[in-house]
């Protein structure tokens, strides 16, 4: 399609609705910000010929309106600008700024939709036979990255070539980017480094870190510290994201003396650290296992938003990683203290929040104050997911309170429609008078609940009362881990037919089995002299390949057990589990003090079934 020329500015009266808003004309260095905002006030369907009938733009003034409103996210009012001067006899649009600040005003706004966007808009500057320069390709580039469209950046780098358009440090960079975007391709961003090295484009500052932050995406920390030192060779001065980049690196490797060293070596650099830089040494600390030190972090950085006005006061990220750092040390009373700060500075917690302090709860033997955290959370409006639910159910299991982790899985389920009468855990059948597998009836928890309904002594402590039916109910669906959960709890209790209901249920949902799934599966399945059941099981976790529960000795045995006649196969079985049941009686037995019985389940039973 021909170029319009460009004749003159349009004398057309501007219209009554824009008239109204629109202050006296500007004098002309002010233009551009008069119209972009004048633009912005328009309604949704108002026209942008509202405010641009009558006004003499360049193009130099055009690029700079749709810039103006790409840089206040309104790439949509900046498209519609170009479509009305497009569709006007007295202006052209046949400049390849217009497009590329098209293209940048939707890459600036972020999402692959707004990157595929972009990428549409230099199709159509293709189609308009408008010649695409270097800054064209390179926002192509950036958008495709973005847009996840690998194939698609190589492409253009081929085109650029092709074109005559030589690649600049700018283009190298962005396809880099890509590799990130494009699915952690560390070994292509390597080798993209080295390709504009030997074309003679010398990377600059914004090149090494996007090859360090998909190094440390990719958890190659060493050759990320590398690529940082490698930038120091070849004098590149690093600057703050560069910095963040490699503590971000050290924080997914969990190592916190390495990153705290790079929180020095920046100090020393004089580049003052941000929030972001806080945060990945938080997280180092947390990944690696210091608790202590991840406080410290925190209390340095208050210390820091205090003499800098709040400029790196600690978020939502800082708070859940010292949360998290305490929960794996079962260091409940800083946990909470945590979040009653939080409370204090006004910020949300998130689900992850609520899973740390569920978490944390569980690890120091806590119970009802996990239960408490997610009362508390939903209180306050909000919606515990299911990670947050299985959390909940797991510190509940551990702790003897199977029955109530079962309460709240068959509530779970029944937001899914997937739970019947027949297939709760803890229902028994019709016809069935087991009163162990009527433990869901009951209103209250022994403190170690034996398999038959009872505690040791055949009573029911009353202060052992669980939550309210309520304060539990939620609308997170089970997934995997929640089966294999209450599959784990329905084992440890011998309700060997609802643990294989739970399997049957779990498979028509959809779920892939979990090796835990499956050796539950196998167990109830012996138990219930159920061979084929039991065979297809162990088949199963053969295929899956589970290093723990598969040997060759173990797969022999059980090939001959299985291929025997059932009235033989079942005491041979049987011999086999209560030796294995014995074992774990006498470990246990063992790692109590004196005075301790080894007949109630150890918290770590559970752990060890899903783990």
């Amino acid at each position: 399609m021909p170029h319009k020329p460009r004749t003159g500015a349009m004398h057309a009266t501007a219209t009554t609705s824009t008239a109204s808003r629109v202050q006296p004309e500007p004098r002309r260095g002010k233009l551009v910000n008069y119209l972009g905002l004048a633009v912005l006030a328009l309604r949704d369907r108002e026209s942008p010929g509202a405010v641009l009938e009558g006004q003499a733009l360049s193009n130099r003034e055009i690029t700079k309106l749709l810039t103006y409103l790409g840089v206040r996210k309104a790439p949509e009012r900046a498209l519609a600008v170009f479509n009305w001067l497009d569709a006007q006899p007295d202006f052209s649009t046949g400049d390849a700024y217009h497009y590329v600040a098209l293209m940048s005003a939707f890459t600036r706004r972020g999402g692959s939709s707004n990157a595929a966007q972009a990428l549409a808009l230099f199709d159509r500057m293709l189609r308009a036979g408008v010649a695409p320069d270097l800054f064209s390709f390179n926002a192509a580039i950036s958008a495709a990255g973005k847009a996840g469209a690998w194939e698609r950046a190589l492409a253009l780098l081929g085109q650029m070539r092709e074109r005559g358009v030589q690649p600049d440090v700018v283009t190298f960079s962005s396809l880099i980017a890509a590799c990130q975007a494009c699915g952690g391709r560390w070994q292509a961003a390597l080798a993209l480094l080295d390709q504009m090295q030997a074309e003679g484009v010398a990377p600059n500052v914004q090149t090494y870190t996007a090859v360090i932050i998909v190094l440390a995406h990719a958890g190659q920390a060493e050759r990320a510290m590398q690529m940082f030192r490698r930038m120091e060779i070849a004098d590149v001065r690093a600057d703050l994201v560069a910095y963040n980049a490699i503590m971000t690196a050290h924080a997914r490797g969990g190592h916190w003396e390495q990153a705290w060293a790079v929180l020095s070596a920046m100090r020393a650099a004089g580049v003052a650290p941000n929030t972001r830089s806080y945060n990945a040494l938080v997280a180092a600390c947390d990944r690696g296992g210091q608790p202590e030190r991840a406080l410290e972090v925190l209390r340095r950085m208050q210390r820091a938003a205090e003499d800098m006005n709040g400029h790196v006061a600690p978020t939502l990220v800082t708070y859940n990683s010292a949360i998290s750092a305490c929960a794996k040390a079962g260091m409940w009373a800083e946990a909470r203290g945590l979040a009653d700060a939080m409370a204090a500075a006004r910020i949300a917690p998130d689900m992850f929040t609520l899973s740390a302090l569920v978490a944390a709860a569980d690890a120091a033997g806590q119970w009802r104050a996990a239960v408490e955290e997610v009362e508390r959370f939903r209180a306050a409006g909000g919606r515990p997911n299911t990670v947050a639910y299985n959390a909940l159910m797991k510190a509940l299991a551990r702790h003897g309170e199977w029955r109530a982790a079962l309460r709240l899985f068959n509530r779970m389920r029944a937001g899914t429609g997937q739970a019947s009468a027949h297939s709760q855990p803890g229902r028994a059948p019709p016809g069935n008078n087991n009163p162990g597998e009527g433990f869901m009836a009951h209103n209250q928890l022994g403190p170690r609940a034996e398999p038959g309904g009872l505690n040791k002594g055949g009573t029911t402590d009353p202060s052992r009362v669980p939550p309210p039916q309520g304060a539990l109910g939620t609308d997170a669906p089970p997934d995997g881990v929640s089966y294999t959960l209450a599959a784990a709890i329905c084992t440890r209790n011998q309700l060997w037919q609802q643990v294989l209901d739970l399997h049957r249920e779990s498979e028509a949902a959809g779920l892939r089995a979990t090796p835990r799934m499956l050796e539950c599966v196998l167990t109830a399945a012996e138990q219930l002299s159920l061979w084929s059941k039991a065979d297809q099981a162990w088949r199963e976790l053969q295929a899956d390949g589970d290093a723990q529960v598969v040997d060759p000795l173990a797969a022999a045995t059980r090939r001959v057990v299985y291929a025997l006649p059932a009235q033989v196969a079942a005491p041979l079985v049987a011999s086999a589990h209560a030796a294995i049941n014995s074992g774990r009686a006498a470990r246990r037995w063992i790692s109590r003090g004196p005075g301790e019985g080894y007949y109630e389940a150890a918290p770590g039973d559970l752990e060890d079934e899903i783990d």
